[in-house]
């Protein structure tokens, strides 16, 4: 059988054609210090992540995102390693099965996450992440408010 895509495109197009748009009623801009303070992250996000986020990974090590999560960043700590030499950059455990070294695999991770977080250059995305999922579990908790 055999497929006439330019019909369907023009089919396609004409129904967009017929979209009607319709004048706003607001725009929602968002400018860094409007809503929150420019500080904000600085004054509050950030120094709950550095109180809460080992706690929150021991909570949630075995979630598939923060599985997935600690896995991405051992991979970049390893890349890290190389990039700014071995004392500089902090290497991530892996996880032993046999002798179940969690505590080990978390602290690690923590420390390369806050390695990154102070870091001069930009962070990971896996950081950003695993970061903003623990201030969303603050936020759930009411341990973080927004003013």
């Amino acid at each position: 059988m055999l497929v006439n895509f330019s019909k369907m495109a023009t089919k396609q197009t004409k129904q967009v054609a017929s979209v009607r748009l319709r004048k706003p009623k607001a725009i929602l801009l968002s400018f860094h210090g409007t809503i929150s303070p420019v500080d904000w992250e600085e004054q509050v996000i950030l120094p709950y992540v550095r109180g809460h986020l080992l706690c929150y990974l021991t909570e949630n090590k075995e979630s598939p995102d923060v599985s997935e999560l600690i896995a991405s960043l051992q991979q970049l700590s390893t890349g890290d390693q190389r990039k700014y030499a071995l004392s500089s950059a902090p290497a991530i455990a892996l996880l032993d099965a046999k002798s179940g070294n969690w505590e080990t695999v978390l602290r690690t991770t923590y420390d390369y996450v806050m390695w990154q977080l102070s870091s001069s250059e930009k962070c990971h995305s896996p950081t950003m992440k695993l970061t903003r999922l623990c201030w969303e579990s603050g936020y759930r908790k009411k341990a973080l408010q927004t003013m």
